[in-house]
């Protein structure tokens, strides 16, 4: 008799072709040249590794779920069971947002199908990071560092025995804007100050920040954006900071900026047309 102590993995994907190892208690050569594994009763053929050892390989499976993978012979004894579980491929459907920071640190959001406690992403076939599940059709991860430059990221497909997708999900890597100056610090709601700095990019994305208040930027040149002021919300200060950003994320802040008094109309005197 013989008996299966563990085996790794536990799980698999239900297109199958997953090389399963299963510890046993001791094994005979003869006894273990007509073993097979049973999964559910679909029987594939074992081979011993050594006598306390057995490898066979993940048929198919129609649907996902738990099934029982046992040890069998030929004289029709089986072992013990152990669980075995398939599992459905992961579905990749966008990642956003587009833009990301050269400096890496950036929060993605992947979507899609089938996502688990356990996934990874994996950058441009070269960097592995340990991704965060918000739910079944939601993860996150946190970008590495990158020159700039399109990059590609897949999410695994499997817990233990690691896959990934191919799906190919494109997003860019851009360089960090850096404001030097402004062309007037202290300016009123609707009027026009000219940012100057370094990498702005010519982005439907591209805007100025005052503070929390966002407006969209004018594109001029790789140094040189303009923008609107905003309506500032109420502060219990003068100073506001004035930041770039090209992808709603990454900001480089600028110097203090502060707001004129508005114009108050105090009186308005007719001289001149009808009352009415």
């Amino acid at each position: 008799a013989y008996s299966i102590a563990e085996m790794y993995p536990y799980r698999g994907l239900v297109d199958g072709g997953e090389v399963v190892h299963i510890k046993t208690s001791k094994i005979s050569t003869a006894a273990a040249s007509s073993l097979k594994c049973d999964f559910n009763y679909t029987r594939v053929a074992a081979v011993a590794v050594n006598p306390y050892l057995m490898k066979c390989i993940t048929p198919s499976n129609l649907v996902p779920g738990r099934i029982s993978l046992r040890l069998a012979d030929s004289s029709g004894y089986k072992s013990n069971a152990i669980n075995f579980t398939y599992f459905e491929r992961v579905f990749v459907e966008g990642v956003s947002p587009s833009n990301v920071s050269v400096i890496g640190g950036d929060v993605i959001t992947i979507t899609g199908e089938r996502f688990f406690d356990g996934i990874e992403c994996l950058f441009d076939n070269t960097t592995v990071v340990v991704a965060t599940v918000v739910n079944a059709e939601t993860i996150t991860c946190v970008t590495p560092a990158r020159s700039r430059g399109v990059s590609v990221v897949e999410v695994s497909d499997g817990d233990q025995i690691k896959h990934y997708t191919k799906f190919g999900m494109r997003f860019e890597y851009l360089p960090v804007t850096k404001v030097t100056s402004l062309s007037q610090t202290k300016a009123r709601v609707g009027e026009l100050v000219s940012v100057y700095g370094e990498n702005f990019l010519n982005l439907p994305s591209l805007r100025c920040n005052f503070d929390d208040e966002s407006v969209a930027a004018l594109w001029i040149s790789d140094n040189h954006i303009v923008c609107s002021v905003p309506l500032a919300k109420p502060r219990n200060r003068h100073n506001y900071s004035v930041s770039v950003t090209a992808n709603g994320l990454d900001s480089d802040l600028a110097t203090s900026f502060n707001y004129k008094t508005p114009y108050v109309v105090s009186t308005v005197n007719r001289t001149a047309g009808s009352p009415s």
